[in-house]
This record gives structure tokens, C-alpha cells and sequence, in this order.
């Protein structure tokens, strides 16, 4: 998050078509907390805790992260794999929100941020449920 910024600074604020303002790193800070808070989450899945084969854990850390990523052109290419892409962290909601806009609009932010969260805190649910029941 720091690095447009610090761009912006070196490039004597040249690198926005606006000028960067608070608010700008404000929206920023809070979407990719957000975005944290998810991948952490689903990350927490994969833990040793819950599940034993690290090999596992690591191929399918890595095809979560890379479906997290292409998640909205794989929808539109095949569109059955929106009944399963909900499996995955709603990421993509954030380029489809904000892709295309000039600012950031502090009510969207707080939707994408809260079904961030709420995400998240239904796969730490999970995980939790998970481990109480193998006795962790």
C-alpha cells in the first residue's frame, strides 16, 4: 500500500491523475486489511492443525491463491463455476467495484470491507470448529 505513495512522493506527485490525499490511503488501508484478513483466513485452513499433508497444504495454498486472482475471468469464461467460485475469497469485488472509478467512496469501501471480514470470520469459524473437534 505504501509503495504508490511513496511513488507519488518521488515523482513529485505525478503519478495520479489527482492529487493523493488521506482519504485515498485511508480507503486503501481499509480494503486491503481486508483483502488480509480473507487470504489469512482461508490460509488458516491449510494449517497443520487441521490439515496433516503440508505437501497438500502448499499445492492447494497456491491453486487458491492463483483461482482467487483469475476468479472473475474464469466466471465469465465458464459460468458454472460461479455456483463453486464462492468457495474463494470475495477479492475480485474490489478491482470490480473500484476498477473503473476515480475515487473511493467510503460507503463502498465499507461493504467490500465487511463481507471481507465476514468471510474471513466464517472460515475462522470453521477452522475453529475443526480444530475443537480433532481436540486441538
Amino acid at each position: 500500500m505504501l509503495f504508490p505513495v511513496i511513488q507519488n512522493l518521488l515523482n513529485h506527485k505525478a503519478l495520479f491523475l489527482r492529487p493523493l490525499t488521506a482519504y485515498d490511503v485511508l480507503n486503501a488501508f481499509i480494503l486491503v486489511a481486508g483483502c488480509s484478513f480473507a487470504g489469512g483466513a482461508l490460509g488458516s485452513l491449510l494449517h497443520p492443525r487441521v490439515m496433516e499433508d503440508r505437501k497438500l497444504a502448499v499445492v492447494l495454498t497456491v491453486l487458491f491463491s492463483v483461482l482467487t486472482v483469475v476468479r472473475t475471468g474464469l466466471v465469465q469464461e465458464i459460468t458454472s463455476l460461479k455456483y463453486v467460485a464462492w468457495i474463494l475469497p470475495p477479492v475480485d469485488r474490489v478491482s470490480y467495484i473500484y476498477g473503473n472509478a476515480d475515487e473511493f467512496r467510503l460507503i463502498q469501501t465499507g461493504i467490500l470491507f465487511a463481507a471481507l471480514a465476514a468471510y474471513g470470520a466464517a472460515l475462522v469459524i470453521i477452522r475453529s470448529c475443526i480444530c475443537q473437534k480433532r481436540k486441538f
